[in-house]
């Protein structure tokens, strides 16, 4: 391998480490904003239909991939979104949401109610 040949492929691996970095953020700051909005909901609403809400999202997250890989797939192609970095990101988001609500309202499921009425 030459000098330039090293460097370009140097530079190649720099350019999409930052790019995953910058969409791993991306996903987790989008996961954790909608996740705790909708877990506080569920925590602390009286919402009609909850428990099958939160079996629904538990549910989702027990669902394997590979069944539904190909309409995912095929939603992205017709969407413009198969290949792109805002379609991983979606993806990412969308796989991760449920374990997100999950957590974050057992979390505020913890927290006492007098704490929201001092405030």
């Amino acid at each position: 391998m030459t000098t330039s040949q090293v460097s370009t492929t140097r530079s190649a691996i720099a350019w999409a480490g930052g790019v995953a970095f910058v969409v791993s953020l991306l996903w987790c700051f989008l996961a954790i904003l909608f996740g705790t909005l909708t877990a506080y909901a569920m925590a602390r609403f009286p919402i009609r239909g909850k428990s099958d809400i939160l079996f629904y999202i538990l549910s989702s997250r027990m669902l394997p991939p590979v069944v539904v890989i190909i309409p995912i797939f095929l939603m992205f192609t017709r969407l413009g979104l198969a290949q792109t970095h805002a379609g991983l990101i979606l993806m990412y988001t969308t796989i991760n949401l449920p374990f997100v609500v999950w957590m974050m309202k057992g979390f505020f499921d913890e927290i006492p109610h007098e704490y929201e009425d001092a405030a």
